[in-house]
């Protein structure tokens, strides 16, 4: 997207350059052993990712996404204002993504529409879920 307004990318989308041509530190470049290839992706279909969106019904639940090749568990929870819900942490990263409404994570971080926060599941330091509360409609 950057790149329609002249902006400077690698392969990845990752700016490389600033508006003045002046190089970018890529602060990245340490996560060499995360790093996979462009082409060890697999691109969905725009058919099949449309059978796999989530149909969201307005009640109190969670529901698990059914398929996506590129490997990435996704599972969409609904909680209504004043009720609460536990998510335990599976994975060593959880990304947190509020839809709609608003929400308390963990009893301290406010979320609201379209925020998201990054959970890192740390052994002995880090509770084995997450806890989420309904704050707005």
């Amino acid at each position: 997207e950057a790149r329609k307004f002249g902006a400077i990318c690698d392969d990845w989308g990752t700016l490389t350059h600033d508006l003045g041509g002046n190089p970018i530190p890529n602060l990245n470049a340490e996560h060499n052993k995360d790093f996979r290839r462009k082409e060890d992706f697999v691109v969905t279909p725009p058919e099949q990712m449309g059978k796999n969106t989530f149909r969201h019904h307005a009640e109190n639940g969670r529901v698990k996404m059914p398929l996506i090749p590129e490997g990435i568990r996704m599972e969409m929870v609904t909680v209504s204002k004043g009720c609460s819900t536990r998510i335990p942490l599976g994975a060593s990263y959880t990304s947190v993504v509020v839809v709609k409404g608003g929400g308390l994570m963990q009893g301290i971080q406010v979320l609201g529409t379209w925020d998201t926060a990054l959970v890192e599941k740390v052994e002995g330091v880090t509770e084995p879920e997450i806890r989420l509360e309904g704050l707005a409609q």
